[in-house]
C-alpha cells in the first residue's frame, strides 16, 4: 500500500474540520469537536509531511544527486539489460531478475 501524499492529508484536515466547525455552529453537539481537533491533526500532519519532503529535496541537492539511488537498476545475467529493480522478469528475454546482485553497468 502506497503512503497517502502531504496535500490528501491538509484537505482531508481542513474539509473534515470546516465540515465540524459548520455542524457544531448549527446545533450543540460536542462530538463535533473531536471531529474538529482530528481535521487538525491531519492538517498538521500534511504540513510535517510536506517539510518533512522538502528537507529530503533539499538535502539531495546538497550532495548533488539528481534522484535518490542508481540502485533501482539491476543488469539481467542472461542477455545483459538493465532492469528496473522491481522488475521480476527481464524486460527483453524474460529470464529471472535476481535482485540481490547489482550490476551498474
Amino acid at each position: 500500500m502506497a503512503a497517502l501524499p502531504w496535500f490528501i492529508y491538509m484537505i482531508v484536515g481542513v474539509i473534515v474540520s470546516a465540515y465540524s466547525r459548520i455542524v457544531m455552529g448549527k446545533s450543540n453537539l460536542y462530538v463535533m469537536k473531536l471531529f474538529f481537533y482530528l481535521g487538525i491533526v491531519f492538517f498538521g500532519i500534511g504540513v510535517y509531511k510536506l517539510l518533512l519532503e522538502r528537507m529530503r529535496g533539499k538535502s539531495l541537492a546538497k550532495n548533488g544527486k539528481s534522484r535518490p539511488a542508481d540502485s533501482s537498476i539491476v543488469t539481467c545475467k542472461v542477455c545483459g539489460t538493465r532492469n528496473y529493480r522491481t522488475s521480476f522478469f527481464c524486460h527483453i528475454c524474460g529470464a529471472k531478475v535476481e535482485k540481490k546482485a547489482l550490476n551498474r553497468s
